[in-house]
């Protein structure tokens, strides 16, 4: 059948259809950028991330995983990923994510331990952690070295330390006396330093004791005085 004629003779065509361009919606705006943000986020995550350190400890007081961090001068060098025990239990392993900066310190001068607050006779030390909680911090030594990831830390802080001027002297005495770590040093009343330690050598006799200065100044040995 054929379409039947109008009084003009013209057939009846159908409309013509009209398609629309799809038009961008604004909705779709956030989850755009949320995406991009996203994606900006993990990359910078993934450029910052620094070696894994391993730290082996007597104990894990104070060390949580998460929350625990490396510092250096009150700058972060990493943060605790995981504390477990060794395989035959005496030890805990400590795991450190770094990041860049702290890379720099793994050489095998560094030296790692735990600061914690500490209270002794004419010495305390670690106070801020009784607000902000332990953390771990590093002795970089000296220039150079060998790159190293793994470390067995110190259970008390060094005595002497590569970021600290001075001179160390070791004294002989017949008995150690009242002196301790942190005991101060004088000359001419004035202190000049403290005692970083005081242990038997071997080397001497049974009532031979040698305790460890550091001194920041120049002085002979015989002018300071205990």
């Amino acid at each position: 059948m054929t379409d039947a004629p109008t009084a003009s003779g013209e057939k009846n065509n159908p409309p013509q259809a009209q398609t629309r361009r799809p038009r961008f919606s604004v909705v779709w705006v956030i989850p755009i950028i949320a995406a991009i943000l996203a994606a900006y986020l993990g990359y910078r995550t993934v450029a910052e991330r620094g070696p894994l350190l391993t730290l082996t400890f007597d104990t894990a007081s104070g060390l949580t995983s998460g929350q625990t961090q490396v510092q250096y001068k009150s700058v972060a060098l990493g943060t605790v990923e995981s504390v477990d025990l060794s395989n035959d239990n005496k030890h805990v392993i400590v795991r450190v994510r770094m990041n860049n900066v702290g890379a720099r310190f793994l050489t095998d001068h560094a030296r790692f331990w735990v600061v914690r607050p500490s209270f002794s006779v004419g010495n305390l030390s670690g106070l801020q952690t009784l607000v902000s909680g332990d953390y771990i911090t590093v002795d970089p030594g000296l220039p150079g070295g060998q790159y190293r990831t793994s470390f067995t830390g110190l259970e008390e802080p060094p005595g002497i330390r590569s970021d600290v001027p001075g001179h160390t002297y070791v004294l002989k005495a017949p008995n150690i006396g009242s002196l301790g770590t942190g005991s101060p040093v004088f000359y001419r009343d004035i202190p000049v330093r403290k005692a970083i330690f005081g242990t038997p050598l071997a080397s001497l006799s049974a009532s031979r004791v040698a305790p460890s200065i550091s001194s920041s100044s120049r002085c002979r040995l015989s002018s300071l005085a205990v």
